[in-house]
């Protein structure tokens, strides 16, 4: 995914190596991608009308060099249930089965007037805009995320207010294939990343379905983790680092 726009055919001909890990790529209102030589992330953005769409607008994926720490799951073999009306019954096609929060209940929906428009940060970050990615049912008012990339950390930032001063609960998943240890201290280890909440609560995980016994193009080999948090703050913040030591 990271180097999906910076393959060329000599590259893919297996001529040339990959080029280095670093730099930005930015398509407005659409994805954002940062590349370092310790930690890469992307962050989407566009509409939830477009084609094969999933509703996942906002949705942040994280490396650790090489290694996956925060994914897309991606889809399964299409069939019959894909183009019907029960399509976003499917896990990997909502916002439950990305990290687009839940927000008082309710999950993004279907249609091209929710949307997100995404902008360049600087030379390390996106700020999106997700305020119009909602139902009204939700009652958000203003809904920004903000992704910031360096070779050291990963900082994802959400921060929402809500009409009415309508009391919130936001729930938030992300599905990662590394192994998961929770620490004394409320963080967790994914692999060989500290994932440091602040303003939101983790608590728990299950096992999500992976995709490798209907398409291995999608497999993630070992069958993915879904950390769950939660909270009822307007502000709240992840921090991926590499720690000095693995504890």
């Amino acid at each position: 995914m990271l180097l999906l726009f910076d393959l060329g055919p000599e590259i893919l001909e297996g001529n040339t190596p990959p080029p280095p890990c670093s730099g930005t790529t930015y398509y407005k209102d659409h994805l954002g991608i940062c590349r370092t030589k310790g930690f890469s992330a992307f962050i989407k953005a566009g509409n939830n009308g477009e084609p094969h769409n999933h509703n996942d607008l906002g949705h942040a994926g994280i490396y650790s060099g090489e290694t996956p720490v925060i994914i897309d799951a991606g889809t399964g073999t299409y069939s019959k249930i894909n183009f019907g009306p029960q399509r976003y019954t499917l896990w990997y096609t909502r916002g439950s089965g990305h990290n687009a929060p839940l927000i008082n209940g309710m999950e993004q929906v279907y249609g091209r007037e929710f949307c997100a428009a995404l902008l360049k940060k600087g030379e390390n970050g996106f700020l999106c805009d997700l305020t119009q990615a909602y139902p009204a049912e939700a009652q958000v008012q203003t809904f920004t995320r903000s992704l910031e990339v360096t070779e050291k950390m990963v900082l994802l930032e959400d921060t929402l207010s809500l009409k009415g001063n309508a009391p919130g609960e936001i729930l938030l998943y992300f599905l990662t294939p590394q192994t998961v240890k929770e620490l004394p201290d409320g963080d967790l280890l994914l692999g060989e990343t500290l994932l440091h909440p602040e303003g939101i609560t983790y608590i728990g995980q299950e096992p999500q379905e992976d995709l490798s016994s209907r398409e291995s193009v999608n497999s993630w080999g070992n069958a993915l983790t879904r950390l769950i948090f939660r909270t009822d703050r307007d502000h709240y913040k992840f921090v991926f680092t590499k720690p000095q030591e693995i504890r």
